[in-house]
């Protein structure tokens, strides 16, 4: 089975050693949300997801992309979100141009 944010959240469950209706409940989701998430191939939405997310303490980052950031990373983009439009265009410009 290929990996996908459905089953890294299982994978959280699976390891969390709290039963899959102890953990729906903790996240204020129906008592059968993770049981139903597990055995039928519907998607639930992105708000019950992430409140599952936040109960089992998985990064955004971790959950949809497969990786998480590190402290570093996390401040690296803080400061970026806080610079100047330019300021950002500069800043790429010079690291991809050290990349190379």
């Amino acid at each position: 089975m290929q990996e996908n944010w459905k089953t890294r959240l299982l994978r959280a469950v699976d390891n969390d050693g709290r039963s899959d209706r102890a953990i729906s409940l903790a996240a204020g989701l129906g008592v059968n949300f993770v049981n139903e998430l597990r055995n039928t191939p519907k998607d639930p939405s992105i708000e019950k997801v992430l409140k599952l997310a936040v109960e089992l303490h998985l990064s955004m980052t971790y959950l949809f992309l497969g990786r998480d950031l590190s402290k570093d990373d996390e401040d690296l983009l803080s400061v970026l979100q806080s610079l100047p439009e330019d300021a950002k265009a500069g800043l790429l410009a010079a690291l991809r141009a050290n990349k190379q």
